[in-house]
């Protein structure tokens, strides 16, 4: 226990200038999830129409059913399936923002805190 307490005082303090940076990783990844459950979220019209069955009345889907109201196309499964394509191709993108920020966030912890820990044990 005393060792884990020991390792959990040394990350923090490593931490302790970059708590900004962890604090908008959070945020990002948190962003990334509701934007894959919304991803998810829209398989259920294009199942739903797919298979010709009649989608249950829900608020969230009546949240992406107003959302899919905005793409000017008649066919409501054609209209998700461009709809998923869209936002797959956007949680992409803040994938790919979220992995930028995590490499330069960790590369300048790695680079600066190097800097901060002794290469030498001074004598006695």
């Amino acid at each position: 226990m005393n060792k884990k307490k020991n390792t959990l005082r040394m990350v923090w303090f490593f931490m302790n200038h970059y708590k900004l940076h962890f604090a908008l990783l959070i945020l990002l990844a948190a962003i990334i999830g509701i934007l894959e459950t919304l991803n998810l979220a829209i398989m259920y019209p294009i199942l739903s129409y797919g298979l010709e069955a009649d989608a249950a009345p829900n608020v969230f889907l009546n949240i992406i059913y107003s959302i899919g109201n905005y793409v000017p196309i008649s066919d409501p499964l054609v209209k998700y399936c461009i709809l998923f394509i869209f936002l797959a191709v956007f949680v992409r993108i803040w994938l790919l923002l979220i992995d930028f920020i995590l490499f330069m966030v960790f590369w300048t912890i790695g680079v600066f805190s190097s800097d901060s820990i002794p290469t030498e044990i001074p004598p006695d």
